[in-house]
């Protein structure tokens, strides 16, 4: 599923679709938030780590993470060329 795809399914679903941004080598500590986030890379690499286990996330990779679960931490592996500054989500 490519970018465009996925913000229509969001829609579609009632979703409000926005964009975030990590600079690489930069670690998001573990937290949780009351609503269900579905993620897609749309530039770089962002590794999740979740019940010990690392998976890193490539461009077009996507995840959902239920309301109120902890968010895995998150961490910028490679920049990409149009995220320069790191991965976008």
């Amino acid at each position: 599923m490519n970018q465009s795809e996925f913000e229509a399914e969001l829609r579609r679903q009632r979703y409000q679709v926005f964009y975030g941004g990590l600079q690489a080598g930069r670690v998001n500590p573990d937290h949780a938030h009351d609503w269900e986030a579905r993620v897609i890379v749309i530039g770089g690499e962002i590794t999740l780590t979740r019940g010990g286990k690392a998976k890193t996330f490539r461009v077009g990779d996507s995840c959902a993470v239920p309301a109120g679960e902890i968010t895995p931490s998150m961490s910028v592996r490679k920049a990409s060329p149009t995220s320069p500054g790191g991965g976008t989500l």
